[in-house]
């Protein structure tokens, strides 16, 4: 055999041998886990109807109903709408409460309701009748009669109800006593719904503040007047 050839075969055996040393292995190898993907949580729809976060009362005097006016401003937890029954002004109730009145419950007349956004408005008012009998020398039993417009929210409230003049055939007959508590208004709408954006609503919505200035933080049964914010 010629060295040519020979050389030629030597050549190629050795370039074989590193061609199989230098194979990758065509077993694949284990795939890596795919991620898994990310599910959104599904959201919870909104069924609950609006609720009542707070009230507050305070005077509002005005041309057509003058000292006798106060407001109402009812706030919910979101922006709410009025059915045409919550729209009528006869449908809601309103109550001003003081034990040192001589009516300790009054009636109160709602002559306005406007919602904006979280809030509802009434505007009412209130007038007292203050009736009684007292014994006049050489007359015997009187009738009188005085009347007291608004809320008591303040001293100056209470001296001018103290001060009220109660007449009668025979002149002034004096004053009643001045209430050492202020007014607590309540309210109530019963049969009446009020809806939120989403069309859901209750029909039975009630609240109460105490008329005091300053303002009571929390309602109590009685606010006494002059002692700042109710405890």
């Amino acid at each position: 055999m010629k060295k040519s050839l020979w050389f030629v075969l030597v050549a190629l055996s050795i370039l074989s041998i590193f061609t199989v040393v230098g194979c990758k292995p065509t077993t694949p190898g284990t795939p890596s886990p795919s991620p898994s993907p990310t599910v959104a949580p599904t959201p919870v729809p909104d069924t609950s109807c609006p609720k009542v976060v707070s009230t507050v009362v305070s005077k509002a005097y005005d041309n057509t109903y003058g000292d006798a006016a106060f407001e109402i401003v009812i706030t919910f937890d979101e922006a709410v709408d009025l059915s045409a029954c919550a729209e009528n002004v006869s449908n809601w109730t309103v109550t001003v409460k003081n034990s040192r009145r001589q009516d300790s419950d009054i009636g109160a007349t709602v002559y306005s309701i406007k919602a904006d956004g979280k809030k509802v408005i009434l505007k009412a008012n209130v007038t007292e009748t203050v009736s009684g009998t007292v014994y006049v020398i050489g007359v015997g039993e009187v009738s009188y009669r005085g009347t007291f417009s608004g809320l008591i929210c303040s001293e100056e409230d209470a001296k001018k109800y103290g001060k009220l003049d109660t007449v009668s055939p025979y002149g002034d007959l004096g004053a009643v006593d001045a209430p050492t508590v202020a007014d607590s208004v309540e309210w109530e709408l019963d049969g009446c719904f009020i809806f939120d954006e989403l069309s859901n609503g209750c029909c039975k919505y009630s609240g109460e503040d105490c008329c005091l200035e300053p303002v009571c933080e929390e309602c109590v049964e009685e606010c006494p007047i002059g002692g700042g914010i109710c405890p």
